[in-house]
Parts: structure tokens; sequence; C-alpha cells
């Protein structure tokens, strides 16, 4: 039979980990750079409860739509008219054009909709705001806690 010979394991067992550090330091970096607690401002109308989670505070001026369990459609807690509605999203597609018309940048848009919203009106909408090139848009969808 062969002799055969165990390996030793050697006791030097160096890993490497700068280069993970390296990446790790940059996903970091970014991660602190895109975050803003900030970034969103909640004005809910009557119907509609935020979730549990509360960090929500003051900041840049965004806009919301708000769409409640009715399919009523609030512009800044402003009534706008109800899904369904012969014209509804034609008014829309106006109301965001004058508003795109007057701001300098294009604005940020927080589209806050009750659980009980179809998806078919909450891609409406969205369409409506990718059609005029609104590119930041918050979708928050909102059930009950």
């Amino acid at each position: 039979m062969r002799n055969f010979k165990t390996r030793r394991m050697s006791k030097n067992l160096e890993v490497d980990i700068n280069s993970l550090l390296d990446i790790l330091i940059i996903l970091l970096v970014f991660l602190l750079k895109s975050y803003n607690p900030n970034s969103m401002k909640m004005n809910l109308v009557k119907n509609l409860k935020p979730p549990a989670i509360n960090i929500l505070k003051s900041a840049k001026k965004n806009y919301s739509l708000q769409v409640n369990e009715k399919m009523e459609v609030f512009w800044e807690k402003e009534k706008f008219g109800v899904i369904g509605e012969k014209n509804i999203y034609l008014r829309l597609k106006e109301k965001l054009r004058k508003l795109l018309l007057k701001a300098k940048k294009t604005p940020k848009i927080n589209l806050y909709f009750d659980e009980r919203v179809s998806y078919g009106a909450i891609k409406d909408i969205m369409d409506i705001f990718k059609e005029n090139g609104v590119k930041k848009i918050k979708l928050i969808l909102v059930g009950r806690s």
C-alpha cells in the first residue's frame, strides 16, 4: 500500500480584507449621501391613516397627491375630484402642466394611496406624471394598522 502523508495545516492563514473594506466604505458613503430623514413632508387628509413609523419632519417642498378609501383625490389637502369622474385625469394633467411651467426644477411629488385603491387607478395616475416628465415620485401605500 501507498503511504499517504497527512498534510499539515499552515498556521499562517491570513485573509486580505483590504479590498472588502474599501468596498464597504464606498457603500457607506453612498448610503449616507442619499439618506435624508427630512425628505418627506406629510399632510394627510382625514380618512388616510399613516403607518406606525413616525420619522417625518418638515423638509424641502414636496407636492402631494392623495387618494383615500372613497377614491377622492386630494392635491395638497385640497379636494381635486373623485376617481371615476369623467375628466379627472385631464384635470390632473392640466394641473401638473401648470405646476411644471412655474417650477424651475422638476418637482418632487409624494403619492399617497389607501390600500383599497385599485392598481389600475394607481398606474393611471403614475402614468400621467411619467408622461409629463416628473422623475422623482415617492409612492406610499397606506394600510390599516
